[in-house]
């Protein structure tokens, strides 16, 4: 292999590799204690989450209660929107920095019973209404546009009763361009493996 070669076949692999980490990076999850688990709860009970000391979210509205291991069958530390009094318009939000125009996919898990359901907003705009699902812990996606850089998300208690939440995640939605130049690295990558 020539030197002309080989310093291209370097600045595809650094490419490729620079748009990889990229990739990565643009796929972290944005939201802070997105699966609860950072405060303790009772093993098997809930504890009343007062206003402001949920680690990384704002409680508004009331209280919601945080949910231990094994409380209604829960795998894992989860929240109750609705709190121990089952009270409708009680939630969480946080907010998280965005970039102006980039697609984002917003992914959790609910739990409801009773008539609980749950709604997403973004920016205060109600997104979706009426998530439920009882008897079984459902994961949920959407989708939104980054309006501002910075995006506050919020999931509401609508009709109280068991209205848990688990597993949120914000992540960035890779851009066609950008898979593609990654697809081409790779093609570049595999040509010159058989060359």
């Amino acid at each position: 292999m020539d030197l002309t070669h080989s310093m291209r076949l370097r600045n595809i692999l650094l490419t490729t590799a620079a748009l990889s980490v990229l990739a990565v990076q643009a796929n972290a999850n944005l939201v802070v204690n997105g699966d609860f688990e950072a405060d303790a709860f009772p093993v098997g009970s809930f504890a009343v989450v007062p206003p402001a000391t949920l680690t990384g979210w704002n409680v508004f509205g009331g209280t919601v209660a945080g949910i231990g291991v094994g409380y209604l069958s829960a795998p894992s530390q989860e929240l109750d929107l609705s709190g121990i009094t089952d009270t409708s318009g009680s939630g969480i939000d946080q907010s998280f920095a965005t970039v102006v125009g980039q697609q984002y996919l917003v992914t959790f898990d609910v739990y409801t019973g009773n008539g609980g359901s749950i709604g997403a907003k973004i920016d205060g705009n109600l997104i979706v209404s009426g998530i439920d699902s009882p008897a079984v812990r459902t994961p949920y996606t959407f989708n939104f546009v980054a309006s501002n850089a910075s995006t506050n998300l919020a999931f509401v208690s609508e009709q109280g009763h068991i209205t848990h939440i688990d597993n949120v995640s914000v992540e960035s939605v890779p851009e066609p361009a950008s898979m593609a130049v990654l697809g081409l690295g790779a093609l570049a990558l595999r040509r010159k493996k058989k060359a």
